[in-house]
This record gives C-alpha cells, structure tokens and sequence, in this order.
C-alpha cells in the first residue's frame, strides 16, 4: 500500500473517528500532523539516573540507607530499562518511585516526570508511517478515494 493510499484508507476509514469526513483539507491535514496520539515505550534506567542526578536527587538516594533507596539502586543497576507496557513492571516502579516519596528522597513531581519518560506523543500521520501530511496530500488522497 502507497504513502497515498494509506491516507486515503485512514480518512475514508476514520477508525480513530476524528470525523475526517466534516473536515476540510487544511482541517485534516492539521488533525493528522497533531502530535496527539500517546506511544508508551520502556525507560531506560540511564534516563532516569540522568533524571535524578540533573534534579539534584541521586546524591540523597546514593547515601541514604533507607530500603527504599537501595532497592532504587539495585534496580537501576541491574536492569536496563523498565518496559512500561509491561503491567507489573509499570507498578514495581510506580511502588519503588512511591517508597522515595515516602522517605522524602523524591517529590511527586520527579515521580511524574519519571513516569513521563515513557510517553512519548506522535502525530496520527507519523504512528501511520505516512510522515507529515500537506493540505495537497489530502486533497490527492481524497481524490484517489472517488477514482
């Protein structure tokens, strides 16, 4: 299937139903390039050390004593990353970001932004593999629709 015809399939198809079909050119080539369909994609564990250390947090999670804090540790050491699609891990990190609350060592800010590294926001167009979409693509797309 063609770039073309692959645009023509999502707004005769609308299956996110955005209502492409009310929607002018520039209308649906501005809903197809916003940045409004949410990936969830694993956390590199470097990312979220780079997190702590440039907020000022790694110093007071590495010399605390506390078990919340070296679970943190080991858990950032020996795994790679933490995948976010995976439910049990989502919550053993959730669990492990909470326990660093509780003993002050994080605010719920850095538990948020933590969180965030893991969400990343795309537009319909690129989650299609379309790339971004002119007002001339759907015009053509349209037409290609009532050949």
């Amino acid at each position: 299937m063609t770039r073309l015809e692959r645009l023509a399939a999502e707004l005769s198809g609308d299956p996110r139903l955005k209502g492409y079909g009310t929607m002018t050119n520039e209308e649906a080539a501005a809903a197809l390039n916003a940045a409004d369909v949410v990936l969830i994609n694993s956390i590199e564990s470097a990312a979220i050390r780079r997190y702590l250390m440039l907020a000022g947090r790694w110093y007071g999670i590495r010399v605390s004593k506390s078990p919340e804090a070296v679970t943190a540790i080991d858990a950032l050491s020996e795994f790679d990353s933490f995948d976010m699609n995976d439910y049990q891990v989502k919550q053993a990190l959730t669990v492990l970001l909470d326990g660093l609350i509780a003993k002050q060592l994080l605010t719920e800010a850095d538990k948020s932004a933590i969180l965030a590294l893991g969400k990343k926001q795309i537009s319909r167009a690129m989650e299609l593999g379309i790339g971004r979409v002119s007002i001339a693509d759907v015009a053509a797309a349209r037409r290609l629709q009532h050949a």
